[in-house]
């Protein structure tokens, strides 16, 4: 039981000292609630923001200072005249870009 134990805390372990594929360091937070902004590291993993916090020491495949531009969640157009329309471009790209 010990051995499995240790073997799961192990697999965790060395997963979480993997790189992250993009690290943003210093960015000025402004998450889209109306809450005043904050100042937080982001750790990007496959597409997917996976943690937030002071992570400056972590290792990443690229890093990005963002110290003087501000970093907002991506934010979705539901009022604009992009074409081709989300019938013909099902990725939407027009509406997220």
């Amino acid at each position: 039981m010990h051995f499995a134990a240790a073997l799961v805390f192990l697999s965790f372990s060395l997963y979480a000292q993997q790189p992250y594929d993009l690290l943003i360091t210093g960015a000025r937070v402004v998450d889209g609630a109306g809450n005043p902004y904050f100042y937080a590291d982001i750790a990007i993993q496959n597409d997917s923001i996976v943690a937030m916090g002071r992570l400056s020491s972590q290792s990443a495949s690229l890093k990005i200072d963002a110290r003087s531009p501000t970093v907002t969640p991506g934010f979705i157009d539901i009022h604009n005249h992009s074409y081709p329309d989300i019938y013909e471009e099902p990725t939407a790209r027009g509406f997220l870009s």
